[in-house]
């Protein structure tokens, strides 16, 4: 557990646990890959041993059957995302709040956004930044967004064809 959690603070956002190899540990047993499988659906971290090393079967989560955070890898970049934006939001606190602050922080939101598109951790984004009602002085924004994640790749199929040539 604690090396799987240490693990999980090395994971880049748009990467996963799934397949990383584990060093210098070894498996007491082995267990059939539909229980991996299974397993791993429930949300337990299982590891299997290949020839690369014991590796993790699955970066899966357990979360119920309507959650959008299934993965790992989803929570990684969602947490980073947010956390990119409050960063990028803080030296707005403390400044009038106004259509200039407003389209600035816009513009520095969309600027961080694009970067995890090229990092390649996001697909797509979409955000609006929201002015709240002023109550007892105090102004506030809500940030509103949408996000597609980098989907880890999940399987690869192999289909193979025999023929005299080609």
């Amino acid at each position: 557990a604690a090396i799987y959690a240490g693990l999980l603070t090395t994971i880049n956002p748009g990467d996963s646990t799934t397949n990383v190899v584990i060093p210098r540990i070894s498996i007491p047993f082995q267990v059939k890959k539909t229980k991996l499988d299974q397993l791993a659906h429930a949300g337990y971290v299982m590891l299997q041993d290949k020839a690369r090393g014991v590796t993790i079967v699955s970066g899966e989560l357990a979360t119920n059957i309507n959650s959008d955070y299934d993965y790992v890898s989803t929570s990684i970049i969602i947490s980073d995302v947010i956390q990119t934006i409050r960063e990028v939001a803080d030296p707005y606190i403390g400044r009038g709040l106004n259509e200039a602050t407003t389209a600035a922080l816009n513009t520095a939101i969309e600027s961080a956004l694009q970067l995890k598109v090229a990092n390649g951790s996001i697909v797509k984004y979409g955000f609006s930044v929201i002015t709240n009602r002023t109550v007892n002085g105090k102004g506030s924004l809500t940030v509103q967004l949408t996000i597609v994640p980098a989907f880890e790749l999940r399987e690869i199929n192999v289909a193979a064809k025999l023929a005299l040539d080609i």
